[in-house]
Order: C-alpha cells, then structure tokens, then sequence
C-alpha cells in the first residue's frame, strides 16, 4: 500500500494543488486519463463542499487528505473539523433543475465506487471515496477499465 497526506487549507486557491496530487496518484493506480479526470472532479468536490458547508467559506481553516494507493483500489479520506455534516441533507438536487452548483454529491456518487460518510468524530467529518481497479491488463470492450458490479451507496456512520 502506498499512502500520502495533505494537510490542506480552506481556501479555494489550493484546491489546484489537490487537483495536482489526486492526479498523479490517479496515474500511478494505473487509471484511463478519462478516469484520471473523473475522480480529480469528485475529490475537487468534495473538498469543494467542505468549504462552503463545513467551514461556511472560512478560509483560515484546513482539512485533511488521505490517499491510499492498494492493488485493488483507489482511497480517498477527506477530514474536516467544522460543521458536522447532517447526514439526512446529504442529497444531489434535482438534475432537471437546470442551474449552476449543487452537483457536487451526484458527482461524487456517480464518479466514485463506494462513498462513505463518517460523523463519529467529537468534530466534523471524515468522507471516505474508493474507485475499485481492475487487474493489469483489464479492460472493458471500449477499451478501458470497468467499474464492478455492484450497488453504490452512501453509508452513514460506519455502518
């Protein structure tokens, strides 16, 4: 397993750096550019909302960023020590409500295998995104990587 751990500020300036790193770990577990793409959208999201929900757009604040690199799949924690997230408010609005913002969890959801929230913590929340991979070698009949089958979901509280 290979592991790295940003410490992060609050403030959108930075996010390029998150954008940067989750990137290159996306390249080092082997995933298609496309793919690559997709799940540095879903981490920028996610820390994306941590900013303006759990922080409420302070910028003085930081979040952590865990990456885990296994043979199997891609992690992604994000921890933050705000606003504990309301897991029941945790929803995508409607897509025929065509307007900016307010994507972030669909994306997330669609983008990552497995989402999971944790509020167990005294402060804030810890979410915890995993893109599955397949072997070396793998591929779909389009040529590249195929998520498995399985039902996505958001777990809540560990369970």
């Amino acid at each position: 397993m290979r592991r790295l751990e940003l410490r992060i500020p609050s403030d959108p300036a930075f996010l390029t750096i998150v954008r940067q790193v989750t990137s290159a770990v996306g390249a080092m577990a082997g995933l298609s550019s496309e793919e690559v793409n997709c799940v540095v959208l879903a981490v920028d999201e996610a820390c994306t909302n941590v900013i303006k929900h759990a922080y409420k757009c302070d910028y003085s604040q930081h979040m952590v960023l865990n990456c885990e690199l296994r043979p199997d799949r891609l992690e992604f924690r994000l921890r933050d020590f705000g606003t504990k997230c309301d897991l029941s408010c945790i929803r995508s609005r409607d897509l025929d409500d065509i307007k900016p913002g307010g994507l972030g969890v669909h994306i997330i959801s669609e983008v990552m295998d497995e989402v999971e929230y944790d509020t167990r913590h005294a402060v804030g929340t810890e979410l915890k995104m995993t893109k599955f991979l397949k072997p070396a070698g793998s591929t779909d009949s389009t040529g590249s990587r195929s998520r498995p089958e399985h039902v996505e979901g958001v777990k809540t509280d560990g369970s």
